[in-house]
């Protein structure tokens, strides 16, 4: 849903561009916005800043985030009292963490969680990468062949942007009080973070059509010159295509993770030819070396996984509508073609591939050896 957070799995190393932006700064795929958004001495995480998702929910509904300062605002009146009766019992050095305590106690609202509910918890990513001084996710096409054992990952994606410039300040800008769920009751709530900042959902954000960046197409083969203009490679509708080349490493092997943990609980597909086509959603962030080298390792930290995901955009631009068919056109030549001809001619489909387009082998025989356009 995009609200930021996640676990991440392989990494490729970087360089950082310069002191001032490892120092301060946090980084952004366009090389013009660098060194504009404050991350804090030494680009320090957050404390206990975590994401919280309705497993009931779908879109972007149902997302919260919690942090020291709205942590109460989630807990029912009973676990209030128990926490400002600890707070109460600990020693003078918490003495401001208890009058917050007990001041949210006797407030009157009443959680937002539901005790028949399943909720998904994830520490907030960090320090995530901005494009143009905004927060995005990024929206990767995988699909996992049951019976033959493999799992691919298609070089085209989008990035998904959110409709405010980043800040990690917990207060709703706009006055509404409403959370990143969209609750509140029309005054300004202690401790909402500005959905508007935070989530980067296009059903969320198209809205409003000053703000909302589009649907951005990006590249995982694209090479990208920092010296050229960012906007410099275009697709066919004469948009800019955005190169994500460096985290490819870090998404597929998540993906061949995601395959092989997986792998016990899908059956299925050895007789019909069956696969999983899958949407996945990604945090692009880096990790710091520690060796002293002053790198990065851009990392890719998984959100979810939509099986199926939607194949609709949110909003109908060509260059979005050509993304789509692009990947499911490649996907039917390369899996579905084949089997269909293979049923037909009453031959044996076992490992039955056409031409591969855009997809990747990142698990099974030959990982990472699917070149485009070659196999």
């Amino acid at each position: 849903a995009g609200a930021g957070a996640g676990a991440g799995a392989g990494v490729a190393t970087m360089s950082i561009h310069n002191e001032e932006e490892k120092e301060d700064y946090l980084p952004d795929l366009d090389p013009k916005f660098r060194g504009q958004i404050r991350a804090g001495k030494r680009g320090c995480r957050p404390d206990h800043v975590w994401v919280v998702k309705d497993a009931n929910s779908n879109g972007y509904g149902g997302i919260w985030i919690v942090s020291p300062d709205n942590i109460n605002t989630f807990l029912n009146m009973t676990q209030r009292q128990r926490q400002s009766e600890i707070g109460n019992d600990s020693d003078s050095d918490s003495g401001n963490a208890s009058d917050k305590m007990q001041e949210e106690v006797t407030s009157s609202s009443t959680s937002p969680l539901h005790e028949n509910h399943r909720y998904v918890a994830q520490q907030y990513a960090w320090p995530p990468l901005l494009y143009r001084r905004r927060k995005f996710h990024i929206r990767v096409y995988a699909v996992i062949m049951n019976g033959i054992g493999k799992a691919f990952v298609h070089r085209k994606c989008f990035l998904h942007v959110a409709n405010e410039e980043f800040n990690m300040t917990n207060t709703n800008g706009s006055g509404s009080g409403k959370n990143v769920n969209g609750n509140g009751d029309g005054e300004s709530m202690k401790g909402a973070f500005d959905p508007a900042v935070h989530i980067t959902n296009c059903c969320a954000n198209s809205h409003d059509a000053d703000k909302f960046a589009g649907e951005i197409c990006a590249d995982f083969d694209l090479e990208h010159d920092d010296e050229k203009d960012h906007d410099d490679e275009k697709d066919h509708d004469g948009e800019g295509i955005i190169s994500l080349k460096e985290f490819y490493p870090s998404v597929s092997a998540s993906v061949k993770t995601l395959a092989e943990r997986s792998a016990p609980y899908v059956q299925g597909g050895e007789a019909n030819g069956g696969f999983e086509y899958l949407g996945l959603d990604f945090i692009l962030s880096y990790n710091q070396e520690d060796d002293g080298t002053r790198t990065r390792k851009p990392v890719a930290y998984l959100l979810e996984v939509n099986c199926p995901p939607s194949q609709d955009t949110a909003t109908g631009l060509k260059h979005a509508e050509d993304l789509h068919d692009e990947v499911l056109r490649d996907l039917v030549n390369m899996w579905i073609v084949p089997n269909v001809v293979h049923v037909h001619e009453n031959e044996n489909r076992d490992g039955a591939m056409g031409p591969c387009g855009g997809w990747k082998c990142v698990y099974g025989d030959g990982d990472g050896d699917g070149d485009s356009d070659d196999n």
